[in-house]
């Protein structure tokens, strides 16, 4: 009989102060202006479990568990803005004579949740295991039920028959279901909630979000059939299909104007999914004895997924208008009207983008396709080596950088096709109705800044991420030291994010300029694979030591 409790604090006050003082020229500051910004963050976590293990039978042994787990989390923010300072010697925010931002914001979220959890193993042969989880959290809506998920598991040890090759060391089959959830954001179940607004005639409340009293966690269902191999020992190979469908799912929708609650979207579990993919995993020993050793890796995984319910909502877009959540398609799915070429009028100019009618799928921001590849190779018995490379297949960016700097004039390509098309003092002029003209217009038009879709690119890419090599100094130590005091020492060189080759013509691939939750709110954020102002990820380099005692 064994227990165990664990707790966990992340605790932390962070402050961000500017300044701009009045003796300075800024772009939009005159007098100078100062602000304030505190953040105090407060994570407790607990843990608490007992574990019982017993024999039922001769060769049937079993495992319960019992456990829970508490999280809580409290976070305020206050903010204050002040500008027009009569001198820079007079720095204090207080000095300024025009307040022109101020407020303050709080949360707190509670978790909790009780599991059990049994297990059971006959002759190293049949494994079963069965468990189910209760959960309460403060953003499920008051007159919701508490959340219930169930699991369970089955393996059977196929090599334990007799019936395959002796060069099998093992094969298990495995079967597998279980249910999660998403929950909502942690102000979602708040029926109304007001903020503080100041005015001319002077402070008020505003209404600033809708909620939903009766929100639930979007829910998760999946089960799962693998195999798994070994060979020779050297050898071993996992493949699992899975299948996943997603009921209650959150969608924002507005109520009619009638009830005057149409600030904002209101959450409501309305909507469903369904997903299926595929996981495998390959390693390879083919080299193992007391001076060298090699071992190999490979992963390469599949998934898709389709909205299959919004339960008669509109389709629902972020905040940049090209990511949706539709019917018939995959979640964050790309869809904007389409530029199909260029216009021209009687005479040969170009006019405008001829486009679609309607929107169109351009594809989706999550891969497909990933997979990565390792190499860990012992050479001359204390070196290693360490090499990974990663990829992901078929998937698009929108580089809404490039599209910024259409806007502004920074790309090349777009101003000479305008002074082409339009420049007719230009030496580069072409002709309208020319062949030339023709193609210059219709890649014009694809430039178009005013239609999003023309920004979008293929993403897919291919990383030499990481390479590795240390040296052990054991063998020495033991010869010159006494290991009773450094049993090891460790010298070790690295790099990381060494070389990417890419369909994708901005800085860096592996980006979403909006994050994948609202870290104020804690709800889902629906932008997907936005490029906009990215910097790419930089090459590191790491030297480090390692002593064990």
């Amino acid at each position: 009989l064994e227990f165990m409790a664990g707790a966990g604090v992340d605790n932390y006050n962070w402050r961000q102060d500017k300044s701009f003082p009045p003796d300075l020229p800024y772009p939009t500051v005159d007098q100078g202006q100062r602000s304030i910004y505190n953040r105090q963050n407060r994570q407790l976590t607990y843990d608490l479990n007992a574990r019982y293990s017993y024999n039922i039978i001769p060769k049937l042994r079993a495992i319960s568990i019992l456990g829970a787990q508490i999280f809580e989390r409290k976070l305020q923010t206050s903010y204050s803005q002040s500008e027009d300072f009569d001198t820079e010697l007079m720095t204090d925010i207080g000095a300024g004579t025009n307040v022109t931002d101020w407020g303050e914001f709080y949360d707190h979220s509670r978790e909790a949740g009780l599991f059990f959890e049994q297990s059971m193993a006959y002759s190293e042969q049949y494994y079963f295991t069965v468990g189910v989880r209760k959960d309460w959290a403060s953003s499920v809506g008051s007159k919701a039920p508490s959340i219930f998920y169930p699991k369970a598991s089955f393996a059977l040890r196929l090599d334990k028959y007799g019936f395959t090759p002796a060069q099998v060391n093992m094969m298990k089959l495995r079967f597998a279901y279980g249910e999660s959830g998403v929950l909502p954001g942690s102000r979602d179940p708040i029926q109304l909630l007001w903020s503080a607004y100041p005015s001319g005639y002077g402070a008020g409340a505003l209404l600033s979000q809708i909620g939903n009293d009766e929100i639930e966690p979007e829910r998760i269902k999946e089960w799962e059939i693998g195999i798994e191999a070994e060979i020779f020992k050297n050898y071993s190979a996992e493949i699992t299909y899975y299948n996943q469908s997603a009921t209650n799912s959150i969608v924002g929708m507005i109520y009619s104007p009638s009830t005057g609650l149409n600030a904002t979207t209101a959450p409501f579990n309305i909507g469903a999914m369904k997903g299926w993919g595929i996981e495998s995993l390959f390693r390879a020993s083919p080299i193992r004895n007391k001076n060298y050793e090699l071992n190999l890796g490979l992963i390469w995984n599949y998934q898709t997924n389709e909205v299959t319910d919004l339960g008669g909502a509109q389709p629902i877009f972020d905040g940049s208008d090209v990511n949706v959540i539709k019917e018939g398609l995959p979640k964050h799915e790309f869809y904007y009207v389409k530029v199909l070429g260029a216009q021209f009028d009687g005479d040969g100019n170009y006019t405008k983008p001829l486009t679609t009618d309607k929107r169109v799928s351009f594809g989706n921001p999550i891969p497909e396709n990933t997979g990565s590849f390792t190499v860990n190779f012992r050479f001359l018995k204390n070196f290693k080596l360490f090499m990974m490379a990663d990829w992901a297949l078929k998937f698009k960016i929108y580089n809404n950088t490039k599209r910024f700097a259409v806007t502004f004039g920074n790309n090349p390509e777009y101003n000479k096709l305008e002074e082409q098309l339009f420049d007719d003092t230009s030496d580069d002029y072409l002709t309208p109705g020319s062949t030339e003209y023709i193609s210059a217009a219709n890649r014009y038009a694809m430039l178009d800044r005013s239609f999003k879709s023309n920004f979008f690119e293929d993403g897919d890419y291919f990383k030499f991420r990481e390479v590795g090599l240390s040296y052990s100094f054991k063998d020495i130590l033991s010869s010159y030291l006494n290991q009773q005091y450094v049993s090891d020492f460790i010298l070790g060189v690295s790099a990381r994010n060494i070389w990417t080759t890419t369909k994708y013509s901005g800085a860096e691939v592996e980006l979403n300029s909006g994050g994948s939750r609202n870290n104020t709110t804690g709800a889902d954020n629906l932008t997907r694979g936005e490029d906009f102002l990215t910097l790419m990820h930089p090459r590191v380099y790491n030297f480090w030591l390692r002593v064990m005692f």
